[in-house]
């Protein structure tokens, strides 16, 4: 039977969906957990380091169940070697292979005898002229993608040169851009290993970089990262193989898989002595696994993990993708290009390119805005998440100036706003504020939340619904300006109210406010009715994944495919609403809203005018009668072609 504090456990569990299973984690490595009851039932399974972020201050969690045994790691040693991952929250990845060389060009003989002009996907692809675009599986998956015969790949080697390859330099931009670890790939699904591996000829050693690095790109890398004081990380894709015989999964060279007696040749031949040599060499903070859909093998996912437990160091981090096998699931959850919130776990890390391509693609410039890469890193850090951003270096090692051009904004901003970041824990708040999300930390006695605000009205007041605390209770100071001085009123049934506030914004991207609390806070989750309208901003939705643009005038989601979005509203009265979108489409779509309560309705949206993003226009799609109460709206869209941005849905109190 639950405490008083039954309805913000049930909210969580409800609303924000973690599935953690018992056997979720390494076979080898079996972690305790805690299991939560209600009306004497299971409802949910998380690790222990959990409660904290989901308490904020609610102590007194009933009924936890230990299971585990005196041989697993117990949880305090596992939240222990967890600590510096869980507080770092940032980290950059690095994909750099022989794939760089060609960035995303191959014209030669695929291999079915036929010339071919094959460009991986991107925006600027020479359409025409017999040219074959990718599908957009990434350029660093060229060879397969292209079909090439592993004898012309190898004809690309004399152009690895490492000749622009600049470990100090790449190690002190990811720290003065905020990163607090670096993974960078030694070998991907190509085969090619950045090292002068005793297995293989098809690796560093056979191209001039070798020669210019002494046969190691590795280790100058994992030198300079941890002289400037970060961990360092390695990927290796340890399974999915395509130039080396008996490689698993499906070979372009084969048309196929090999047998089974062909891959366990594979995996002891080079996979397990590959292991052994970047545990030695290297001693990584992380082991980055990859393609575990390769490996359904008891045998090939323990023997890896028997040299880890060999060769590695004792405290070594391991994602979840050494092999599809429930028993075999690591550390933490890795999630690939979007993040489902709604389903997002502590424990877990986002990956995300700077474009559509994980290595260097030179036909893609379709690049993310500075202002979504922040957005996404808060995004993660409100429920708890990692954030790895990607970077692709050229053939020559060099970094392009418009990778470091979009990650720079977002690592000056962490200068001075990182404690909103950095050793954070999941947020009470799992929807955001009007315009924006917001973080949380506890350290030592201090508990607080950060509202990260990416949008300034120019009004002069703000808004912080859902904070009940008396204005006294509360210490609000702008993290960028902390002397800047302002009236703080409660408003009773919204929060509280900051009045005059300079019409200007106060920094760049995002202005965060720190919101300290002198006593236990009081806080209710939800967008509140104010002077008669719910406003639901783009910036205040919890979605599936998408992206969000147009930071720079006023952020807009890029709402494709029609994927739900939600909202928690709070009605003060029984009340009917007038509801509106302001909205931008090339086509006329239909909206629906599916409320809590069983109700739901549609309308009809319009087109604007010009292609999407261009003019944005009110549009009404209807009426609803709600009773006073809290409700979950959730909202998909379903256009009749292309797609819609949207940047504010508005509920006017009408009766």
């Amino acid at each position: 039977m639950l405490t008083k504090h039954h309805n913000l456990l049930t909210y969580l569990l409800t609303y924000c969906a973690i599935l953690i299973p018992i056997n979720a984690f390494a076979q080898t490595q079996q972690r305790r957990v805690i299991k939560l009851y209600k009306n004497s039932g299971i409802v949910e399974t998380l690790p222990i380091s959990y409660l904290d972020s989901i308490a904020f201050g609610y102590e007194d969690i009933p009924q936890i169940d230990i299971n585990g045994s005196s041989e697993s790691e117990d949880i305090e040693a596992y939240n222990k070697r967890m600590q510096w991952w869980n507080d770092a929250r940032y980290g950059m990845f690095i994909h750099y292979g022989l794939y760089s060389v060609l960035g995303g060009k191959y014209y030669g003989v695929n291999l079915k005898g036929e010339e071919v002009k094959f460009q991986s996907y991107g925006n600027k692809n020479t359409i025409g002229d017999g040219v074959t675009r990718g599908n957009g599986s990434g350029a660093e998956w060229i060879l397969g993608e292209a079909g090439i015969p592993r004898s012309e790949y190898k004809k690309f080697l004399p152009q690895f040169t490492g000749t622009a390859w600049n470990p100090d330099s790449i190690a002190l931009m990811a720290s003065k851009c905020g990163f607090k670890y670096i993974i960078i790939t030694v070998k991907h699904h190509e085969g090619f290993c950045l090292w002068d591996s005793n297995t293989t000829d098809f690796d560093i050693a056979s191209t001039p970089a070798g020669k210019l690095w002494n046969g190691d790109m590795i280790k100058p890398l994992a030198t300079a990262a941890r002289n400037a004081g970060l961990k360092f990380g390695i990927y290796i894709s340890h399974s999915l193989d395509w130039m080396h015989e008996g490689g698993l999964g499906n070979i372009p060279e084969i048309g196929g898989q090999y047998s089974l007696e062909k891959k366990r040749n594979y995996m002891q031949t080079y996979t397990y002595p590959m292991l052994k040599e970047i545990f030695t060499r290297y001693s990584p903070d992380i082991i980055w696994w990859d393609a575990p859909y390769t490996n359904p093998y008891e045998e090939f996912a323990s023997g890896c993990l028997d040299i880890l437990k060999e060769y590695a160091p004792s405290d070594i981090i391991q994602d979840d993708r050494l092999s599809s096998l429930e028993a075999y699931r690591g550390d933490y959850k890795t999630l690939e290009q979007s993040m489902n919130e709604n389903t997002a776990v502590p424990n877990a890390e986002w990956c995300m390119s700077l474009n559509y391509t994980w290595g260097y693609n030179q036909y893609d410039e379709s690049y993310k805005e500075s202002g979504f890469i922040l957005w996404s890193l808060l995004r993660c850090t409100k429920v708890g998440v990692n954030l790895l951003i990607n970077i692709g270096p050229k053939g020559d090692g060099s970094v392009l100036e418009s990778h470091y051009d979009i990650i720079k904004p977002a690592g000056v901003w962490l200068q001075k706003n990182g404690d909103g970041v950095y050793k954070t824990s999941r947020s009470p708040f799992q929807y955001n504020f009007p315009y924006g999300p917001v973080t949380y930390s506890s350290k030592g006695n201090e508990k607080a939340l950060y509202y990260n605000i990416f949008y300034w009205d120019g009004s002069g007041k703000l808004y912080l619904p859902g904070i009940m605390n008396s204005p006294e209770e509360v210490d609000l100071q702008f993290t960028e300006d902390s002397d800047l001085e302002f009236e703080v009123e409660k408003i009773p049934g919204i929060g509280l109210c900051l009045k005059g506030l300079p019409h200007n914004k106060i920094s760049d991207i995002a202005t965060q406010l720190k919101i300290s609390f002198k006593n236990q806070p009081e806080l209710r989750e939800g967008i509140p009715e104010i002077e008669n309208k719910i406003s639901l901003t783009s910036m205040a939705l919890k979605h599936q994944g998408g992206e969000i643009t147009m930071f720079d005038t006023y952020p807009s989601y890029n709402w494709y495919g029609g994927k739900e979005i939600r909202y928690k509203i709070i009605v003060p009265k029984d009340a009917t609403y007038k509801v509106e979108g302001y909205l931008s489409a090339e086509d006329s779509g239909t909206i629906t809203f599916n409320v809590s309560n069983g109700q739901s309705f549609s309308g009809n949206n319009t087109p604007t005018g010009g292609a999407v993003g261009q003019n944005f226009k009110w549009q009404e799609l209807g009426t609803i009668s709600l009773k006073e109460g809290e409700y979950e709206i959730v909202v998909t869209s379903k256009q009749n072609s292309s797609w819609i941005k949207l940047r504010e849905f508005l509920f006017t109190r009408v009766d």
